[in-house]
């Protein structure tokens, strides 16, 4: 087995993933735009076993790195 790098974290299906805040995830903001409210239970599930902070922290879950959106990027929405 091998060490993360401070920050990663391995997904619920296995991958290489980065513990970010879920609006910094391609992955979910995807997902949100598809269903909305109407999320099918297993996205919600995996989404569930996905956290990798505590509550208090906000909602972080580990991001597989190709869905990450580099914290600069967000900077140009606002």
């Amino acid at each position: 087995m091998y060490s993360l790098a401070p920050g990663s974290c391995q997904t619920p299906d296995k991958n290489l993933g980065q513990c970010v805040h879920f609006s910094a995830c391609r992955f979910v903001l995807r997902q949100y735009a598809m269903y909305k409210e109407h999320m099918p239970p297993v996205i919600m599930r995996f989404l569930q076993r996905s956290r990798c902070r505590p509550k208090v922290d906000g909602y972080h879950l580990c991001c597989e790195l190709k869905d990450v959106i580099p914290a600069n990027a967000n900077s140009k929405l606002k």
